[in-house]
Protein backbone atom coordinates (compact mmCIF):
# COMPACT_ATOMS: atom_id res chain seq x y z
CA UNK A 1 0.00 0.00 0.00
CA UNK A 2 3.00 2.31 -0.27
CA UNK A 3 4.02 2.23 3.39
CA UNK A 4 7.72 1.92 4.17
CA UNK A 5 9.18 0.61 7.44
CA UNK A 6 10.49 3.50 9.52
CA UNK A 7 11.46 1.73 12.70
CA UNK A 8 10.80 -1.06 15.09
CA UNK A 9 11.31 -1.89 18.71
CA UNK A 10 10.97 -5.69 18.65
CA UNK A 11 7.98 -7.00 20.59
CA UNK A 12 6.89 -3.41 21.36
CA UNK A 13 6.26 -1.19 18.34
CA UNK A 14 6.41 -1.00 14.55
CA UNK A 15 6.32 2.32 12.69
CA UNK A 16 5.40 2.68 9.01
CA UNK A 17 5.36 5.79 6.82
CA UNK A 18 4.09 7.02 3.46
CA UNK A 19 4.43 10.25 1.50
CA UNK A 20 1.95 11.24 -1.16
CA UNK A 21 -0.90 13.37 -2.36
CA UNK A 22 -3.49 11.16 -0.72
CA UNK A 23 -6.35 13.37 -1.91
CA UNK A 24 -5.65 12.61 -5.60
CA UNK A 25 -6.90 9.63 -7.63
CA UNK A 26 -3.45 8.02 -7.81
CA UNK A 27 -2.15 9.36 -4.45
CA UNK A 28 1.24 10.08 -6.11
CA UNK A 29 3.02 7.95 -3.50
CA UNK A 30 6.71 8.72 -3.32
CA UNK A 31 9.22 5.89 -3.22
CA UNK A 32 11.60 6.81 -0.43
CA UNK A 33 14.25 5.10 1.59
CA UNK A 34 13.32 5.05 5.28
CA UNK A 35 16.16 7.50 6.05
CA UNK A 36 14.69 10.04 3.58
CA UNK A 37 11.22 10.12 5.18
CA UNK A 38 12.02 12.61 7.94
CA UNK A 39 13.73 15.13 5.63
CA UNK A 40 11.09 15.04 2.87
CA UNK A 41 9.50 18.50 2.64
CA UNK A 42 8.51 19.04 -1.01
CA UNK A 43 5.48 21.35 -1.21
CA UNK A 44 2.16 19.79 -2.15
CA UNK A 45 2.53 16.53 -0.21
CA UNK A 46 1.54 14.97 3.08
CA UNK A 47 3.51 12.54 5.19
CA UNK A 48 1.70 9.81 7.13
CA UNK A 49 3.19 7.80 9.98
CA UNK A 50 1.30 4.77 11.30
CA UNK A 51 2.31 2.70 14.30
CA UNK A 52 1.28 -0.50 16.01
CA UNK A 53 2.31 -0.73 19.64
CA UNK A 54 1.98 -3.43 22.28
CA UNK A 55 1.34 -2.40 25.90
CA UNK A 56 1.52 -4.99 28.66
CA UNK A 57 -1.39 -4.73 31.06
CA UNK A 58 -2.01 -6.44 34.37
CA UNK A 59 -3.18 -10.04 34.42
CA UNK A 60 -1.04 -11.11 31.46
CA UNK A 61 -3.09 -9.06 29.00
CA UNK A 62 -1.41 -7.18 26.16
CA UNK A 63 -3.11 -4.21 24.53
CA UNK A 64 -2.48 -3.47 20.85
CA UNK A 65 -2.93 0.15 19.75
CA UNK A 66 -2.46 2.06 16.54
CA UNK A 67 -2.05 5.75 15.86
CA UNK A 68 -1.80 7.69 12.62
CA UNK A 69 -0.15 11.08 12.35
CA UNK A 70 -0.16 13.36 9.32
CA UNK A 71 2.16 16.22 8.43
CA UNK A 72 1.32 18.39 5.42
CA UNK A 73 4.24 20.17 3.82
CA UNK A 74 2.44 23.46 3.03
CA UNK A 75 -0.89 25.25 3.64
CA UNK A 76 -2.41 24.19 0.30
CA UNK A 77 -1.74 20.50 0.90
CA UNK A 78 -3.13 20.92 4.44
CA UNK A 79 -6.41 22.31 3.02
CA UNK A 80 -6.60 19.51 0.47
CA UNK A 81 -5.86 16.88 3.07
CA UNK A 82 -8.54 18.25 5.43
CA UNK A 83 -11.17 18.04 2.69
CA UNK A 84 -10.00 14.53 1.77
CA UNK A 85 -10.04 13.45 5.43
CA UNK A 86 -13.55 14.80 5.98
CA UNK A 87 -14.72 12.18 3.45
CA UNK A 88 -12.21 9.35 4.04
CA UNK A 89 -11.75 9.67 7.82
CA UNK A 90 -14.70 7.47 8.87
CA UNK A 91 -13.65 4.73 6.43
CA UNK A 92 -10.04 4.94 7.61
CA UNK A 93 -11.20 4.56 11.21
CA UNK A 94 -13.23 1.49 10.23
CA UNK A 95 -10.19 -0.03 8.48
CA UNK A 96 -8.02 0.52 11.57
CA UNK A 97 -10.65 -1.04 13.85
CA UNK A 98 -11.00 -4.03 11.51
CA UNK A 99 -7.21 -4.42 11.33
CA UNK A 100 -7.00 -4.46 15.12
CA UNK A 101 -9.93 -6.91 15.37
CA UNK A 102 -8.35 -9.31 12.87
CA UNK A 103 -4.97 -9.12 14.58
CA UNK A 104 -6.63 -9.76 17.95
CA UNK A 105 -8.42 -12.84 16.62
CA UNK A 106 -5.23 -14.23 15.08
CA UNK A 107 -3.13 -13.59 18.16
CA UNK A 108 -5.69 -15.19 20.47
CA UNK A 109 -5.65 -18.47 18.50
Amino acid sequence: MGFIPLGETPSQETLLGAVGKFWTRTADLQRLAPASFREFDRAGYAKAAWNFALHEQSGGVTRLTTETRIYCTDPQSRRRFRLYWSVIGPFSAWIRRETLRILKERLER
